[in-house]
């Protein structure tokens, strides 16, 4: 009498907090900040301006001094500019608050992302304007989907899956 091995089938939708951690929290950080440099917001607007006409001066003077001193000011000196656009809001100007963002934590379900807690102000500020540096955008809500469904794939392929599976995606979430 033969033995039939039966795959584990749960195994098909496993996802490992390495998954969330390093696929999905170690790889949006980059698409956040990438959309930021183009002025896109989380909370899915753009093209928002700059409030203040002496902020969008010493940005795009590279925050030195308005004076021909050559000098930057005192918050900025010895630091590197990483932004000095001011056509729209970037979030970008020594590219701390951004670089800032990493996963703290995973589990078989999710991650969780923080920024540093020295940014929370300026975050929560940002977001009274509509500048939403928090949650994800439409488009990166979908680029997830398809990271897990790219994950669930790979996981029929590692048991040896022949059979077809249909996976509906709720397009409300």
């Amino acid at each position: 009498m033969a033995t039939i091995k039966i795959p584990d089938y749960s195994k098909i939708v496993e996802l490992t907090p390495r998954f969330w951690k390093e696929e999905i929290g170690g790889k949006i950080k980059f698409r956040i900040k990438d959309d930021a440099r183009l002025g896109k917001f989380q909370n899915n607007t753009k093209g928002h301006h700059y409030l203040s006409r002496q902020y969008m001066k010493y940005k795009s003077n590279n925050f030195r001094s308005l004076r021909n001193t050559g000098q930057r000011l005192k918050a900025f000196k010895g630091r590197s500019i990483e932004s000095n656009n001011t056509a729209y809001v970037d979030m970008i100007a020594t590219g701390d608050t951004l670089n800032g963002l990493r996963p703290i934590a995973a589990d078989k379900t999710s991650v969780t992302m923080s920024y540093l807690s020295k940014d929370s102000m300026k975050i929560i500020g940002n977001r009274k304007l509509g500048r939403d540096l928090v949650g994800l955008s439409k488009e990166n809500i979908k680029w997830v989907k398809e990271k897990i469904l790219e994950q669930i794939r790979k996981n029929l392929r590692d048991i040896n899956f022949n059979g077809q599976i249909n996976i509906e995606v709720n397009k409300n979430i």
